[in-house]
């Protein structure tokens, strides 16, 4: 008899990780989020509709120090409520003095051991903090994280306004896209506007929550790696770039902008002085009938217009960032018909910009395209930390979705054989209904 000697296995199933580190799923999802470490394929002869991970990469997480930290901060968790039901009132407060919090200062210099690798991942990580600084706090997330995103956001568009490094920006559906150039890396993304934003009930805010404390960390890193770089003045390759890049920053000299509560604000004023302008508003001291106002931003109609300023829309602002020179306002007032606010990631020498006819809405496609860096691991990360739940709702909507493809190709084939079907007893009658030619040889 001839023993053949298995493989050793290289994967394990969640279950099995999670029972290995012993910790709870939740903790295990966002370790592995802040590790970057995901699913793996299911091995040959396994289930498939189960999550696998690498028994390497289970490994690496055990022996992690976040590891420890989460059980030291389960543990305060544990102390404090036991103190606050027990009313003791000065134990609570000296084990909240005490309370350990999360370092991942380790995690990121593990991930990005280069600068330029952390420059390249703040597009998504500006995206998600701009995001989460509009969002409202509810039990999922907390106030103190939108509190710790909206500083960001703050010191963010202070780097960018000194640095005079905006280079184009676009008004879409989806949001305003912000591209901005940092020591030769273009930085592209996402700030939703200024509205009420609606919780849906469906989306896993925990997965998202444990991506913003690792964005808010890398973006804590680079503007403090930016401040130290600034005192010790070594950002002079910004000085040396494109010819277009100090052309931008006098566009509006001399310019004094008044900008109105249905505008968004916050982006025009980064816009407006990252061009050389000046905007404000009330909140920051400026009255609305101030005789040095130049320019007046507003969306919608003036009943009772100041004489000696210009009246003019949003769009005007940002369409002088992307083509880098003052515009004409007969067509930016407000109630004129605005032109085609045309995208400025989409670059075609050979087409005018005259003969440009898309609307903002049928580019957004290729923005998308140009924008999107994710890799399909993250997406594939992303359904393996849904729950049971929703996994299998997903799968469900998957598996309908192949079927409409099917049946729409199915249509399509059967369309197609009917129609050659018809055209060739079309071409059999006609070649019924013709004459037969007369030879010379038949009389």
């Amino acid at each position: 008899m001839v023993f053949i000697k298995k493989a050793p296995k290289t994967e394990m199933t969640r279950t099995q990780a999670v029972r290995a580190l012993q910790m709870s799923l939740s903790d295990f999802r966002k370790l592995c989020i802040l590790k970057g470490v995901y699913p793996c394929p299911a091995p040959k002869g396994e289930v498939k509709h189960r999550t696998y991970y690498s028994i390497r990469d289970i490994k690496s997480i055990g022996t992690e120090p976040v590891l420890r930290k989460f059980r030291e901060i389960k543990a305060s968790v544990k102390k404090i409520n036991r103190a606050k039901n027990r009313q003791e009132k000065h134990l609570e407060d000296s084990l909240q003095n005490q309370r350990p919090y999360l370092d991942l200062t380790g995690i990121l210099k593990e991930r990005y051991p280069d600068f330029s690798d952390a420059l390249y991942d703040m597009d998504d990580a500006l995206t998600m903090i701009h995001l989460f600084a509009t969002l409202p706090s509810n039990k999922e997330i907390p106030r103190p994280l939108i509190e710790r995103c909206q500083a960001i956001v703050g010191k963010w568009n202070s780097y960018v306004t000194d640095r005079k490094c905006l280079r184009a920006a676009f008004l879409s559906i989806k949001g305003i896209y912000v591209q901005t150039q940092v020591l030769d890396e273009t930085v592209t993304y996402i700030v939703p506007y200024s509205f009420s934003q609606s919780m849906e009930k469906d989306v896993d805010y925990r997965v998202m929550v444990s991506f913003v404390e690792l964005y808010c960390a890398l973006m804590e890193s680079v503007l403090f790696k930016f401040s130290n770089m600034a005192g010790q003045n070594a950002l002079n390759a910004e000085a040396n770039e494109n010819i277009e890049e100090t052309d931008i920053e006098n566009i509006f000299k001399d310019m004094i902008f008044y900008l109105n509560r249905e505008t968004p604000r916050t982006l025009l004023k980064l816009f407006i002085e990252c061009c050389g302008g000046v905007a404000e508003w009330e909140e920051h001291g400026r009255a609305v009938d101030d005789q040095e106002i130049t320019h007046h931003v507003v969306d919608r109609k003036i009943r009772n217009p100041i004489a000696g300023r210009s009246y003019l829309l949003p769009q005007w602002v940002v369409d002088c960032v992307n083509q880098k020179t003052v515009l004409p306002l007969n067509q930016y007032r407000p109630g004129e018909t605005l032109p085609y606010h045309m995208s400025p990631f989409v670059k075609d020498e050979d087409v005018e910009l005259s003969m440009l006819g898309e609307r903002a809405e049928d580019i957004e496609e290729d923005i998308e395209a140009v924008d999107r860096k994710r890799s399909a691991g993250e997406q594939e990360a992303m359904v393996a930390m849904m729950s049971r739940k929703n996994k299998a709702i997903y799968r469900e909507m998957m598996q309908e979705e192949e079927k409409k493809k099917q049946r729409v190709e199915a249509m399509q084939t059967r369309k197609e054989y009917h129609a050659s079907q018809r055209k060739q007893e079309e071409g059999d009658a006609t070649n019924d209904g013709e004459e037969m030619p007369v030879l010379e040889e038949d009389f």
